[in-house]
């Protein structure tokens, strides 16, 4: 079972899909437990006893005392070496502050049961952004489990979401111990398992603009993209001539008798232009504390922008080989591309090399429209001041949002 945050319940806490076991990876060795030598010199002393003593019963007991200890060695190696982990893909989603839980696949390829496994995980997790909880708290050790032969077993292990960043499973140890207690196989995979964390920056609301259409109110509408939504039916009307054949509402014509066509709801997409100056005191790299402001400034923007169904495309000054030189999120609207938008931001390192805004300015001028809104957030220097007066003159709205800007109690 996966938790789902009550906080935002439309969105998709983990995703799988489905992965052939892996075959190999594991690399094995054995723990000797403190008992593994008193064992060892319990049967030796036993073994000089019966033959000093010309004790036959000893002898039997230190030959069968051996003997068990063989196939307690053969036993543990040969179900060890069947075991397998599942090859799934799967992201784990978080804002910081909620939980959720990825999910293992132990395989067993043979026919020899696994008593008594237990297993651990760590994370490799360069930015602290989340941590595992075991069942009896804070630790990367997991509950034992029984892997049947031929059979599989699921075990889920909770992750908080703490701070903006991703991290992935790395090592993977599991602790297989034999029935005497005597010692354990360690296997530990280093492969890479398809599995990530992503923590979403931590939405931090400001006001939003009143212009959500970028006109005032009472002005004449602007040239803005106006679209039939083919979905949303809203009744018919006398048919005109050019109307498209597949328009024409047949039941309506039958119950009539004259042709009609029918209507949909019209859809005014809206776009909104999130564009950041990430730039520090230190030439050629982002301020981290503004970056990080920024980055959650975005975040609640992009999730009201879906809540709206406003088309969305964001610009950051960091450096990039793309065309146009600058971190570029194409325009489109929808969860899936909100879900992108909140992916790439999560993953952006803080002080990631900054250029000056100019080129992402000039582009930013070049493809926007009548009736587009742009958030600038972050710095403003006198190229913010220029693209304001230009935008000013293609009937743009150019909304500046500060770091400290928050929303309104209530």
């Amino acid at each position: 079972m996966r938790s789902r945050s009550k906080r935002r319940p439309w969105f998709p806490v983990s995703c799988h899909s489905g992965g052939e076991p892996v075959e190999t990876g594991f690399s094995s060795g054995i723990d000797h437990e403190k008992g593994s030598l008193a064992y060892a010199s319990l049967s030796m002393v036993i073994g000089l006893l019966a033959v000093f003593g010309k004790n036959a019963s000893l002898g039997v007991l230190a030959i069968l005392m051996l003997g068990l200890y063989g196939l307690n060695v053969l036993y543990v190696r040969k179900a060890a070496g069947s075991v397998r982990i599942g090859d799934e893909r799967e992201m784990l989603r978080l804002f910081p502050g909620e939980n959720g839980e990825l999910t293992f696949t132990f395989l067993n390829a043979g026919k020899l049961p696994v008593w008594n496994a237990d297993w651990e995980v760590s994370l490799l997790d360069y930015d602290s952004s989340t941590e595992l909880k075991a069942e009896n708290g804070s630790g990367t050790v997991f509950p034992s489990f029984f892997l049947p032969g031929k059979g599989r077993i699921r075990q889920t292990v909770c992750c908080a979401g703490k701070k903006r960043g991703h991290a992935r499973p790395a090592d993977l140890t599991i602790h297989i111990g034999d029935f005497l207690g005597l010692f354990q196989v360690r296997l530990t995979y280093r492969g890479y398992l398809q599995k990530a964390v992503i923590v979403f920056p931590e939405p931090s609301g400001f006001p939003l603009p009143a212009r959500l259409a970028g006109q005032a109110p009472g002005a004449a509408p602007a040239a803005v993209s106006l679209f039939e939504e083919r979905t949303k039916p809203r009744g018919s009307r006398e048919y005109v001539a050019g109307d498209p054949f597949a328009s024409i509402a047949w039941k309506e014509t039958a119950r009539t008798r004259e042709l009609r066509t029918k209507e949909f709801d019209r859809v005014v997409l809206q776009r909104w232009i999130l564009a950041a100056d990430l730039r520090g005191r230190r030439p050629g790299a982002a301020d981290p504390t503004l970056a990080e402001a920024v980055f959650s400034q975005m975040a609640h923007a992009a999730m009201e922008a879906e809540k709206r169904g406003i088309e969305l495309e964001v610009r950051l000054n960091m450096r990039s080989a793309a065309r146009d030189g600058h971190l570029h999120i194409p325009a489109d609207h929808g969860r899936a591309h909100l879900a992108g938008v909140l992916n790439r931001l999560a993953r952006l390192p803080a002080s990631a090399p900054a250029q000056t805004p100019a080129d992402m300015y000039r582009s930013i001028a070049e493809n926007a429209a009548r009736g587009h809104i742009l958030l600038h957030f972050g710095r403003r220097g006198r190229e913010y001041d220029e693209l304001a007066a230009l935008m000013k003159r293609k009937g743009v709205a150019v909304i500046p949002i500060s770091p400290e800007e928050k929303e309104a109690a209530g």
